[in-house]
């Protein structure tokens, strides 16, 4: 993604407990969804929505976060092996 002209922060990131429900207000106050990511369901984890005079708004699954978290700390997606 690129960030929007003149859009100051790229993006502005949230937790979510519920993408899809999440995402629905912004959508209902002219932002556009511009990424999807999804579970093999079809079920939304990972949303990028964009309105023309706000920044990018990232919903993440709350579920991603300890694996996020050990990434920006680690560089690692996963716990290094006990053995």
């Amino acid at each position: 993604c690129q960030p929007a002209a003149d859009s100051g922060i790229h993006p502005l990131g949230h937790w979510s407990d519920d993408v899809p429900a999440d995402s629905a207000e912004p959508a209902r106050r002219g932002y556009a969804s511009e990424a999807v990511a999804r579970r093999p369901d079809g079920t939304p984890y990972r949303v990028f929505l964009h309105g023309e005079a706000g920044p990018r708004i990232e919903l993440v699954t709350c579920a991603l976060q300890p694996v996020l978290q050990r990434y920006w700390a680690t560089g690692r997606r996963s716990a290094p092996d006990a053995a």
